[in-house]
């Protein structure tokens, strides 16, 4: 009922609907029997990708599909082959459940291209033309606020230009006021799909922009610690890989999980032979979600006698900064 209610490739829906609902209580079989092959099937070849995926360890092999799935449509397949290459360096089975999920959020990191691609994707036209019950008849447009600000444009260029730009004065003097405003586009008109399309396209050259290069440095950083803990402290290892759960958002809220997560990073570094170091790194990172002030990550910083840690007045940080450890981006003193 509520299929048809949609309006929406109801036949189609309802035949998949049917597939599923067959198939849950047994009535289907997934291969076809000798005499009943399907013509299709003699040509059907399994992707090098999936072999791989299921030498895996059983629980990590659906986290690792998604993010096998996700980095394809992110980049390329090449790149989803990097994502394997990494968990595969992993051998312990806990902690690779944990890098798989993270890693594959982290390597898909947001950027102007990715931002621009999914807005002007069919399916979330068709997402939106659900919500807002437009008829089959009528024609409809929407506007998407878009402003990328100007550490956004710099980190979309290539990287010796990109870092160049930003740490200089006058460059930040002239290109940041085209940046102070965002602009109402219309992704359904053909000169707003078109400017979303020609930043999306810039897919090919991501993998050389100074947003790749910094947030690459800081992956290979944290799988680093990853491994060099892995054998003999698994647990700090396992407590490591579930930092990433720090750097979510965009703009502000991206810069404070990132400079939590750095100074999480920088702690592990400087305090190796601490022997609750996995409570202490749990302990953090449960305080750097609690506010966006981050006073209560602070003070547990504080209580851990984190000499390196650098106060704006010395009482209060505003964690708008990296902290300084091995993934360090370089673009801040």
């Amino acid at each position: 009922a509520t299929i048809r209610k949609s309006g929406r490739a109801v036949n189609s829906n309802l035949a998949g609907f049917e597939l599923g609902y067959l198939n849950s209580q047994g009535n289907i079989t997934t291969r076809p029997n000798d005499e009943k092959k399907c013509e299709h099937e003699k040509t059907v070849t399994v992707s090098p990708l999936l072999r791989r995926i299921e030498k895996l360890p059983t629980e990590a092999q659906a986290i690792a599909t998604y993010g096998v799935h996700r980095l394809v449509d992110y980049q390329d397949a090449e790149y989803a082959q990097l994502y394997l290459n990494r968990l595969e360096e992993i051998k312990n089975d806990q902690i690779v459940l944990e890098v798989a999920r993270y890693l594959a959020l982290w390597m898909g990191f947001d950027d102007v291209i990715r931002v621009a691609d999914l807005k002007t994707r069919g399916d979330r036209s068709e997402k939106i033309a659900t919500e807002i019950r437009v008829h089959d008849d009528q024609i409809w447009y929407g506007y998407d606020y878009f402003h990328p600000r100007f550490e956004e444009f710099v980190d979309i260029l290539p990287v010796r230009i990109g870092r160049a730009l930003s740490k200089s004065y006058y460059g930040n003097k002239i290109f940041s006021p085209l940046f102070s405003k965002g602009r109402l586009i219309r992704p359904k008109t053909i000169l707003g799909y078109l400017m979303l399309r020609f930043v999306a396209n810039l897919r090919f050259m991501r993998l050389r922009t100074l947003k790749y290069k910094t947030e690459n440095k800081r992956i290979v950083a944290w799988l680093n610690l990853i491994k060099k803990n892995m054998v003999e402290k698994p647990s700090v290892a396992l407590e490591i890989a579930s930092c990433p759960r720090l750097i979510k958002g965009y703009g502000d809220t991206y810069a404070r999980g990132m400079s939590r997560f750095s100074a999480i990073m920088a702690y592990v570094e400087q305090n190796e032979n601490e022997n609750n170091l996995a409570q202490e790194i749990a302990n953090l990172r449960d305080a750097a979600q609690i506010s966006a002030e981050g006073t209560e990550f602070l003070d547990s910083l504080k209580s851990y006698n984190n000499g390196n840690l650098k106060d704006n007045d010395g009482q209060k940080c505003d964690f708008t900064q990296e902290f300084s450890w091995t993934g360090s981006s370089g673009l801040h003193p």
